[in-house]
């Protein structure tokens, strides 16, 4: 890590899961757990859907084989009366997320939304 005051920003990089890829592996798996849930005659209520959800994506980040990204990025820093603040903009979410923003903007336009990051 270097801190550069006159630049106010800091050189480092994030040692993360790259949570991105590990959504995207779990598509085909979604896909089939949203067919069989739209077949059950039983519609199930949003709290079994998102414990569901949540059990699929706990399985998906306990395999052994994640990958693990490096992310080199410069944090910018902003001064605020005796202190120094970070601006997360998306490239240092991305970063410290392991590309969840990102992939939560692909998410949006696979449904058809709009990708504001």
């Amino acid at each position: 890590m270097c801190l550069c005051p006159s630049e106010n920003k800091i050189a480092t990089s994030f040692n993360i899961c790259f949570y991105k890829k590990v959504i995207s592996s779990g598509k085909e798996r979604d896909n089939a757990a949203l067919s069989y849930a739209f077949a059950e005659s039983e519609a199930k209520s949003e709290e079994e859907m998102m414990a569901e959800a949540k059990q699929m994506f706990t399985d998906l980040l306990k395999r052994d084989y994640n990958e693990i990204k490096t992310s080199a990025i410069d944090i910018k820093l902003s001064r605020h009366e005796n202190s120094w603040k970070i601006d997360a903009n998306d490239e240092f979410k991305n970063a410290v997320l392991g590309g969840l923003v990102s992939a939560s903007g692909e998410i949006a336009n696979s449904f058809g939304g709009s990708d504001s990051s």
